[in-house]
């Protein structure tokens, strides 16, 4: 993601101390993790601002093949060479436009994201899907019916 977004990493770090600073990443005391900080920063900036999602990329790419029905897709783009030979034109318009946006502008938009439009009761977090989900959703989790019925009977 980084090598798509080089101003990630360092928005990356100004949330997380921000949240440390504020005693709001402390996993121990049930607070969001130094991790789930960096994954929420991702999503942000896919949601928001068109940041492609890897896994999405990797199923562009020629020659991979569909998988099975029970088979859990984990594949995903590892360099901004294939992934620039998959993305549209407009998904490359967006990144250039993210990446010409101060980090002040996206730490503003970060807070902005998750305090006025972020769904908290029901949103899924997933940079695996890089767009808005709700929890229940079968795109999100296609074998989560399924788990259900299993642990039930």
């Amino acid at each position: 993601f980084a090598d798509l977004s080089p101003a990630l990493p360092a928005l990356v770090l100004v949330v997380k101390r921000w949240a440390k600073a504020n005693g709001l990443a402390k996993t121990f005391e049930h607070y969001i993790s130094s991790y789930s900080w960096t994954v929420m920063v991702v999503y942000y900036l896919q949601v928001v601002h068109g940041l492609p999602s890897l896994h999405v990329l990797a199923s562009k790419l020629p020659g991979v093949r569909e998988l099975g029905h029970e088979a859990f897709d984990v594949r995903f783009v590892d360099n901004v060479a294939d992934a620039q030979k998959v993305l549209s034109g407009k998904e490359k318009t967006r990144l250039k436009a993210l990446n010409s946006m101060s980090l002040s502008e996206l730490l503003h938009g970060f807070y902005k994201f998750y305090w006025e439009e972020f769904g908290w009761e029901d949103e899924v977090v997933s940079p695996r899907l890089g767009v808005r989900e709700k929890r229940g959703s079968r795109r999100f989790s296609p074998h989560l019916e399924e788990t259900r019925v299993r642990l039930k009977g």
